[in-house]
């Protein structure tokens, strides 16, 4: 047992109060990358629906220019 009992004065052992706070700043850091995290899921969602329109946009705009393709195509017809 005096095997793991630190033999020198510079290998202290850990207290309860350092281990609490610690682990209090381990948290603290942790919530600070949730906080990150939830942001970077908010700027994804709005560059899905940015995404989106511009997709809508572009349905859009082909069938716009297959319709004038269409009309030119029977304005040369007759």
């Amino acid at each position: 047992m005096m095997s793991h009992f630190p033999a020198r004065d510079v290998e202290e052992p850990v207290t309860k109060e350092f281990l609490r706070a610690e682990i209090a700043d381990v948290r603290s850091e942790i919530a600070e990358v949730r906080g990150n995290i939830n942001g970077v899921r908010g700027e994804i969602a709005g560059l899905r629906g940015e995404i989106n329109g511009l997709r809508h946009m572009m349905v859009m705009n082909a069938g716009l220019v297959a319709s004038v393709g269409a009309v030119i195509i029977a304005a040369i017809r007759l």
